[in-house]
């Protein structure tokens, strides 16, 4: 490498020890860092099985609410039939007394 007026010119070098002073601030620096992301990391690791745990509890609520909704639909059924049923019994007892009246 070619430095002009070589003698005379003198390019100051890092001090080690200055050097090993910038180096451990910058490694007290990312250890920092690292403290932040493992925190963030622990927290969203926190939520998403919270999140995981709802999920399943909503599940559950909802297959519930489904077979709740289904009893309701039998029962309606069942309750359509018999009025259906009661109905016909009593177009039947209607025929029935007309033709009692009639004689």
């Amino acid at each position: 490498m070619y430095r002009p007026n070589w003698p005379n010119h003198r390019t100051p070098l890092p001090q080690p020890k200055a050097h090993g002073e910038s180096a451990e601030r910058e490694c007290q620096r990312l250890s920092g860092e690292v403290e932040k992301l493992d925190a963030k990391l622990s927290s969203a690791e926190a939520e998403a099985r919270a999140l995981v745990q709802d999920k399943g509890m909503m599940a559950g609520q909802l297959q519930e609410k489904d077979q709740q909704a289904k009893s309701l639909e039998q029962r309606l059924n069942d309750a359509l039939t018999k009025i259906s049923g009661l109905e016909q019994e009593l177009a039947k007892a209607g025929k029935g007394g007309k033709k009692k009246e009639e004689n």
